[in-house]
């Protein structure tokens, strides 16, 4: 994997992209500032995290672009050279795991050799699952995804 160097740090750029409401700020929130989402929680529109693993930097990126056409203008300057981009979804949702589609397809247009990961958002409430596992491994299939 290639990567960038910025200030004289590697950086490899991961991409969280999704429609709005599924989870994305608050999953970097938890992953990287060891907090949750509560409902005073405002979403930014850009989040930052670097960490660095064996002296290596790897910053994490997430820009919720709330799902909507008239943010596709920034999406290529955004996107470009990312080397992972994790589309997430919400398992209550059916719209949001719908939209996958054209979110993936979109992406690999602009970034072509990125690792693609499809996530499942709020598993908390697995027993209100409208969206199966089986159903996203078959994406993941069809779309060459982990």
């Amino acid at each position: 994997m290639s990567q960038e160097t910025i200030n004289n740090k590697n950086v490899i750029k991961f991409i969280f992209l999704g429609c709005y409401s599924v989870g994305k700020s608050c999953m970097h929130l938890r992953m990287f500032e060891e907090q949750y989402c509560d409902d005073n929680y405002l979403n930014k529109m850009q989040l930052l995290k670097t960490i660095i693993i064996n002296e290596h930097s790897f910053t994490f990126t997430i820009w919720d672009l709330y799902g909507c056409e008239k943010y596709q203008l920034v999406f290529k300057p955004y996107a470009e050279n990312a080397k992972g981009v994790l589309f997430v979804y919400n398992i209550l949702e059916q719209r949001t795991f719908n939209a996958l589609d054209k979110w993936i397809d979109n992406a690999r247009v602009i970034i072509k050799d990125a690792l693609i990961y499809i996530v499942g958002n709020k598993i908390d409430k697995d027993n209100e699952r409208i969206i199966t596992k089986e159903q996203a491994l078959q994406l993941c299939n069809k779309k060459n995804a982990k």
